[in-house]
């Protein structure tokens, strides 16, 4: 899912719904005066729990990529506070290990803001974050083994450490947690199955309603396209907001 274009996917899923509802309908055609042709009343049963049964994965799955879009936004937030306080406490150094902990900080936020649709990209850019990370932790080393019984030195140490490991979970919630390939499938099949059954009753029926079928087929694209905006963080229209970083970028650019 990750190259497909967001266009594509709704006009594509708008197409294999159709062609669901289609394949539904001819085969009722088919099977209208045969022995195994359905009553109209098991069609009416099947539709409606298969139906229900895609709403409901539907409000699963668009539930649980709203919480991981969620949890991105506050990771975000919490690395902005994490790299202000080890800013600040990068003051209690000494010079000029000071300073240079301070400029490697301007340099890793401005990292930390940039994104790009490529999976690559996004992998080079953490690669980037973790040698400006080594360089600051061994500064870190240097005042700590020449200070052991420092406080202000353990403050600063502490703080660089949860900037560290707020950017592991960063880049675990950017590239790991996504929804499941297989999630996508069993989505998939449940979205045919039901149009292709809606198609069935209509075909058995001898009727045809495209405003209401075009109507709920769109809606299914619709719903289906805003999962995949919000499993993807870096691009769309619901992309991972980082507003704290940038603010934050400005000021310490600014001192």
């Amino acid at each position: 899912m990750d190259n497909i274009p967001f266009w594509a996917i709704f006009s594509l899923t708008v197409a294999f719904g159709l062609t669901a509802l289609e394949t539904g309908f001819q085969l009722a055609s088919r099977l209208r005066n045969s022995e195994r042709s359905l009553e109209s009343s098991s069609i009416g049963t099947m539709v409606q729990a298969t139906l229900a049964l895609l709403a409901f994965l539907l409000a699963f799955t668009f539930g649980m990529s709203a919480d991981r879009a969620n949890d991105r936004r506050l990771l975000v937030v919490e690395e902005a506070n994490s790299i202000g306080t080890t800013y600040l406490r990068a003051g209690y150094l000494p010079e000029p290990a000071s300073g240079k902990v301070r400029e490697m900080l301007k340099h890793y936020v401005d990292l930390r803001i940039l994104r790009s649709p490529d999976q690559a990209e996004v992998r080079k850019v953490f690669a980037a974050s973790e040698k400006i990370q080594d360089e600051m932790w061994n500064q870190a080393l240097q005042f700590g083994k020449a200070n052991m019984n420092s406080v202000v030195g353990a403050l600063f140490i502490d703080s660089l450490n949860q900037t560290i490991d707020l950017e592991s979970k960063r880049m675990a919630a950017a590239l790991n947690s996504r929804v499941p390939d297989t999630i996508w499938i069993g989505l998939y099949s449940v979205v045919f199955f039901g149009l292709a059954s809606l198609g069935y009753q209509g075909g058995k029926n001898e009727a045809r309603s495209w405003p209401l079928t075009t109507a709920l087929i769109l809606s299914f694209a619709v719903v289906l396209t805003m999962i995949v905006d919000l499993d993807r963080p870096s691009e769309g229209f619901l992309k991972t907001n980082l507003s704290p970083l940038i603010e934050l970028s400005k000021k310490l650019h600014s001192n």
